[in-house]
């Protein structure tokens, strides 16, 4: 009897969850066609596009300052087995983690990039990140804090400069 009982409760606890996220689903959706028909898009000014040999492209008004976007990446180049240091900015953010990417290319295919992340009171976040010369990796950071950020790239045992590429993400 207490297993009949138990059953017929958990087979109308799911009934009801999946009414509950059908409905959900039906009031979520959105007619893009109906919305874009409606709106009315004005020009507001001239805008130039440039894009660089790296793959980036750069939206900038001629007439004015740009701001520069939240978590912005960082690259630069270090020297072949020498290091060096870019100061990557995080934002405000929602969540427990963050991930942190590194992008490393280089015309050497031997060596290793050391990378030490230190946080804006300049204390050490980690001192253990190894990666290779031409790899992409991307590291779990547990409740940073905003601000800029300083990374050092050191690189051994490479043979050519490695181009460094790092955002938050």
């Amino acid at each position: 009897m207490a297993i009949n009982l138990f059953k017929r409760s958990i087979s109308f606890l799911l009934m009801l969850i999946m009414v509950a996220t059908t409905t959900c689903t039906a009031f979520a959706q959105e007619n893009l066609s109906t919305d874009l028909a409606n709106e009315e898009y004005t020009e507001v000014s001239e805008y130039i596009l440039n894009v660089s040999d790296t793959g980036e492209i750069t939206l900038a008004a001629e007439d004015k300052k740009i701001v520069p976007f939240s978590n912005s990446p960082v690259r630069g180049i270090v020297p072949s087995n020498g290091y060096i240091d870019l100061n990557p900015t995080l934002e405000s953010y929602i969540g427990f983690n963050k991930n942190f990417v590194v992008n490393a290319t280089s015309d050497s295919t031997s060596g290793a990039l050391f990378v030490y992340l230190y946080k804006p009171n300049g204390n050490i976040q980690s001192n253990d990140w190894t990666m290779g010369v031409n790899e992409i990796v991307k590291w779990s950071v547990f409740l940073p804090s905003s601000g800029t950020w300083r990374v050092r790239f050191v690189a051994q045992g490479t043979t050519a400069p490695v181009n460094v590429y790092a955002r938050w993400e």
